[in-house]
């Protein structure tokens, strides 16, 4: 005759079943959240490696406006250098703005990519926090303006048409898209900051311009030359190389956020410092820590074409 089940064997059975799904639901949970996170860290992998491969890109596009624009330097001598809004312009930090330097936001001249000849373009790369239903984030931008709009002709302020600063704060903090053939906004999100340094010839940092005056904050700026060493560079002049570098935020631990972690000021000051003062900047303890452990550096140096 057959015989069922006992009582304490259902409920041993449902017991043992029970504990089943909590160990299944457990590693199931493990799983995904090694997913997620796996997914995270590649995002920001992707983040990173993107952005350097655009703005390495945009670097290797600079030029002067005109042959001729380029020149042979020599210790103080420097008969045949164009005026310095006729060279090439190119400007990190520059004090003509006062936001979203974040904290070393770069510009530069490139050939336009919507005019035949040697029509000129600015790009530009700088961080902005922005605040959305879900909490706050940094995104990285990538300015793209004809300097053929509205006048402007010159990234140095006082030199375009209106004679005001061409290169200013209301031109970083208006709507991401304006005139025809300009574009400025979100280009890669979850990038804490990004930082650009001016190296010479010899791949030593540009500290100073070339009347031997310290260029403020970790600035350059290519109307006034530089100092390789003791040797002058007169402007306006490129530095031989770019080194820049980006520091992206795992997009899952920003949820919630409702916070900016800017980096401190005075950060980036000296150019000679720059390694430190990143990692100065992604150890800073105003950023919770959950975000902080989430931080990944991402660098590469840029030789430039026109270098003098």
């Amino acid at each position: 005759m057959n015989k069922g089940f006992s009582l304490l064997e259902m409920l041993v059975a449902v017991a043992v079943f029970a504990l089943l799904l909590v160990l299944l639901s457990g590693a199931y949970s493990g799983v995904d959240r090694a997913v997620s996170q796996a997914n995270a860290r590649r995002d920001a992998n992707q983040t990173g490696r993107t952005a350097l491969e655009w703005i390495t890109r945009d670097l290797e596009r600079i030029r002067p406006p005109a042959p001729g624009s380029v020149w042979s330097v020599t210790q103080n001598t420097n008969t045949n250098r164009p005026a310095a809004t006729a060279g090439v312009q190119f400007l990190i930090a520059s004090n003509q703005i006062t936001a979203n330097k974040n904290p070393h936001a770069a510009f530069w001249q490139v050939a336009s990519e919507e005019s035949a000849g040697r029509t000129m373009a600015v790009v530009g790369y700088f961080v902005r926090w922005v605040t959305e239903t879900s909490g706050t984030r940094p995104v990285l931008c990538r300015l793209y303006l004809n300097q053929t709009n509205a006048g402007y002709t010159n990234l140095y302020a006082g030199t375009d048409t209106s004679g005001t600063a061409w290169l200013n704060d209301a031109l970083l903090t208006n709507a991401p898209a304006d005139a025809a053939g300009s574009y400025k906004g979100w280009f890669a999100d979850n990038v804490h900051s990004i930082w650009f340094r001016a190296l010479d010839a010899n791949g030593a940092p540009i500290t100073a311009n070339a009347s031997s005056n310290a260029f403020p904050g970790g600035s350059y700026n290519s109307s006034e030359g530089y100092l390789s060493g003791t040797n002058r560079v007169m402007g306006p002049a490129l530095p031989a190389s770019v080194e820049v570098a980006v520091i992206v935020v795992n997009p899952n631990r920003l949820q919630g956020n409702t916070a900016t972690f800017p980096v401190p000021a005075g950060l980036g000051s000296n150019p000679a410092n720059f390694w430190s003062d990143i990692q100065s900047a992604m150890a800073d303890t105003n950023i919770p820590p959950r975000l902080r452990e989430s931080l990944r550096l991402y660098s590469t140096r840029v030789p430039i074409r026109y270098a003098q």
